[in-house]
């Protein structure tokens, strides 16, 4: 199922020569917003496609000067419903002069049309989130949006406009005129949409890529959000816009295999642990827990523990493999070779995970075809002040100093790209996942994703002076390991 999502800009001459166009790839599904009513008639007269419509601007004084948000779709849509979405946030400068001068008055209603595909019924939400509101603004409109058309039992695949701006520069130029509160100033506007994708277990197939016209600051305006389980075939951008002040979104989706069962798990789990009996139940539990709705595995890897931590592990009837030569790296080894799944996840055994972890690798990676590996942010339990600021320091420094290595605690990658580097080193224990990280990244991105931190056991750190040496010492470990492919430390002392 091909899908192509526009938005054609209402003033762009050569709107038919972009859609002429779109028509020579052939796609199932056409989203197009921002259409002027003088091209209306002629959409209705295109062979092959049928088309559902709903106003995007009002025109006050002309008919004839209305837009729209179209949907043409080669099969027969099953229903087609419209929802308002409008909050009443319309008080900007930028929607003053709409009003005032231009005479048009937003529309905030997204187009729904169900289909019927093998068998099974997908909608499909279309609509131009208004760019004259702030952040948190058009962030409420988006999940009422959701909250509104979302089933249970259909999918949804939502395309459009969102007018979501990646730059903190473009916001802070334009943020007056829009509508912005202190507050929205403070937002890191891409973060909080990709936050809701997540809750909602959407991928966001696009993220990273600039839709408008230029690639530099990033302007991922246009989005096509489908849902996790969907097996994405190809996806891409145009380089001619067409006249358009945004590129047209090409999604492939292999609609055979939407929202089927599979037994197979899509991730695996992998957590190393030695004498964990306290901490290894609370670990495997948030993991249990995760909001994703594909099959997953955990594997637990006992690494020769003198306590209860395997008895314990297996209780949650999850896979429990045993690694005799004491080691972090023997024992990660041993659970990813135990692992069936082309995404490994891995985590410590002291760690609790947040709700979205796992669905943040998984749509990470199903969106950056190119990334081998991705780490993401931590904190401490119970951490004092100092070490909150030592974590919040590492968090920031991670994916600019140490050039987006990983981190065992909070770290994923592709298991065929672990396979090609040679999986981890043995030689020694400490920094192993620095090193992996080093390996991987020979080959392609490593990446660092924004989410919710994971929460680790901050029993080593009580400490300040030798949590502090520490920390150095991992800085002077990470270039000895970058550049003399050496660490100047090779173990860790156990702390139980």
């Amino acid at each position: 199922m091909r899908i192509v999502s526009w938005n054609v800009n209402n003033r762009n001459k050569k709107i038919k020569r972009g859609i002429r166009y779109i028509l020579t790839l052939s796609p199932d599904i056409i989203c197009l917003q921002e259409v002027p009513h003088a091209i209306m008639p002629w959409l209705s007269t295109l062979p092959g496609y049928t088309v559902s419509s709903c106003f995007d601007w009002k025109h006050k004084r002309k008919d004839t000067k209305h837009t729209y948000v179209c949907t043409l779709t080669k099969k027969k849509p099953i229903h087609v419903k419209q929802h308002i979405y409008d909050n009443g946030f319309s008080h900007s400068v930028l929607n003053k002069l709409y009003t005032k001068l231009l005479h048009v008055e937003e529309q905030h209603t997204v187009l729904v049309i169900t289909l019927m595909i093998h068998g099974k019924p997908i909608q499909i939400a279309n609509t131009r989130l208004s760019c004259a509101i702030g952040t948190h603004d058009r962030l409420q409109e988006l999940t009422t949006l959701i909250q509104k058309i979302k089933r249970q039992t259909t999918p949804t695949i939502y395309c459009g406009d969102f007018n979501v701006v990646d730059s903190k520069i473009v916001n802070r130029l334009t943020g007056w005129m829009r509508g912005f509160t202190h507050l929205d100033y403070l937002l890191n506007e891409r973060e909080s949409f990709e936050k809701l994708y997540q809750q909602e277990q959407l991928i966001n197939v696009f993220r990273g890529k600039s839709t408008s016209l230029v690639n530099r600051p990033l302007l991922q305006l246009d989005h096509i959000l489908v849902p996790s389980d969907f097996p994405i075939q190809l996806h891409t951008l145009t380089q001619k816009r067409f006249g358009s002040d945004h590129r047209m979104l090409i999604v492939d989706i292999d609609s055979k295999k939407t929202g089927s069962v599979t037994k197979k798990p899509a991730v695996s789990v992998v957590i190393p642990a030695y004498n964990e009996e306290k901490q290894i139940a609370a670990c495997i539990s948030a993991i249990q827990h995760q909001r994703f709705s594909l099959p997953y595995e955990i594997i637990v890897c006992d690494n020769a523990s003198t306590d209860r931590t395997a008895d314990i592990a297996k209780q949650y009837k999850v896979k429990v493999v045993s690694e005799k030569r004491k080691g972090v790296a023997y024992a990660s080894a041993t659970g990813i070779t135990a692992s069936t799944a082309p995404i490994i996840c891995m985590t410590d055994a002291d760690t609790m995970v947040p709700q979205q972890w796992i669905a943040s690798y998984y749509q990470y990676f199903v969106s950056h075809p190119n990334a081998v590996a991705a780490s993401g942010p931590f904190q401490y339990t119970n951490e004092s002040q100092w070490m909150h600021m030592i974590s919040k320091l590492l968090n920031k420094t991670m994916p600019r100093l140490l050039v987006r290595t990983l981190v065992g605690m909070n770290m994923g990658f592709r298991k065929q790209s672990y396979d090609e580097v040679g999986g981890f080193e043995t030689r020694f224990h400490l920094q192993t996942d620095t090193y992996l990280g080093l390996k991987l990244q020979r080959i392609g991105l490593v990446g660092f994703i924004h989410m919710e931190p994971v929460v680790a056991s901050a029993r080593r750190y009580h400490k300040l002076i030798p949590a502090i040496w520490e920390m150095i010492l991992r800085y002077i470990n990470f270039y000895s390991l970058k550049y003399f492919d050496r660490p100047l430390q090779r173990n860790f002392v156990d702390i139980r």
